[in-house]
């Protein structure tokens, strides 16, 4: 049972609304209407299939739904949206706190319900868009093809992505917090560091930090005695100098990175060109 697991796998997992308020899921929808409605393409189908439990790209159920799990999208032309969710039962009432859309269980047979969600809502036959379907496993695509007989599944991975490319006012907010988290972690670790604290010591204040900044998934590598970055194993314990750090983590879905070392060395390259770059950026300079 996922309730008696001795391992925090998620942190911060709430809806942060003051962020990301309902309204914005349906602006982002609206505008996948419109290209539904260029395309001549009655509804938009979604799939999020696991691999062997991990979560292989949940961005395009993210964008739409809020959602970071396993399941079917349902964006119709015209017509409310829906999420079929791949389980039931006690997570369900969890899942419908996180995303603004009607959720429904699959039950097993997620894909049949999904198409009558589809015919609930007027798409009984004809062309719709899928996306994430090209990268199921075969068994997998199958299934949704079978369920799905009688519609022509045109590929829309690519239009989504463009969709999903240009960022809006909200999700440049949520993005600045996601730097802002691990911006904060890493300054924690050089901190702990700076003090006399070891590796491990490091990694656990980055990690601390993260989470309690609100970030529901946090990776950090330091160096251990040697060039590469690793994650904390027990097996080489102490401190290492220089201090290499990187942190991820993820807020309201979206990721963010950071990175560091100390003591800096006295010939800084890297961090000389990085300045040089910050100076040369103003209005109408091109990133080349």
């Amino acid at each position: 049972m996922i309730s008696m697991e001795p391992v925090l796998k998620r942190g911060y997992s709430s809806w942060d609304r003051a962020v990301l308020p309902e309204d914005e899921f349906a602006l982002r929808a609206d505008g996948v209407r419109a290209a539904l409605e260029r395309a001549r393409l009655n509804a938009l189908v979604v799939v999020n299939y696991s691999l062997l439990g991990v979560m292989v790209d949940y961005a395009d159920i993210a964008y739409l739904a809020g959602l970071q799990s396993g399941g079917a999208l349902l964006v119709p032309r015209s017509g409310e949206a829906v999420f079929v969710s791949f389980g039931g039962g006690r997570e369900l009432a969890f899942m419908r706190s996180l995303t603004p859309l009607t959720l429904v269980p699959g039950s097993g047979k997620a894909f049949e319900v999904l198409r009558a969600e589809l015919e609930a809502r007027g798409v009984p036959k004809g062309r719709i868009a899928a996306a994430g379907v090209a990268g199921l496993a075969a068994s997998v695509a199958g299934r949704v093809r079978d369920a799905l007989g009688g519609y022509e599944l045109v590929p829309f991975d690519a239009e989504l992505r463009a969709l999903r490319a240009v960022k809006r006012p909200r999700e440049l907010l949520a993005m600045r917090i996601a730097q802002g988290i691990v911006d904060a972690a890493v300054a924690a670790g050089v901190a702990a560091f700076t003090a006399g604290g070891d590796n491990r010591a490091v990694m656990l204040e980055a990690e601390r930090v993260a989470r309690a900044e609100k970030a529901r998934d946090v990776r950090v590598l330091a160096s251990m005695g040697g060039p590469e970055l690793r994650p904390w194993e027990g097996r080489l314990d102490g401190r290492h100098e220089p201090l290499r750090l990187w942190v991820a983590a993820q807020y309201q879905g979206y990721w963010a990175e950071a990175a560091a070392t100390a003591p800096l060395p006295r010939d800084d390259a890297a961090g000389r060109a990085v300045r040089a770059m910050q100076a040369a950026v103003r209005a109408g300079v091109t990133a080349g």
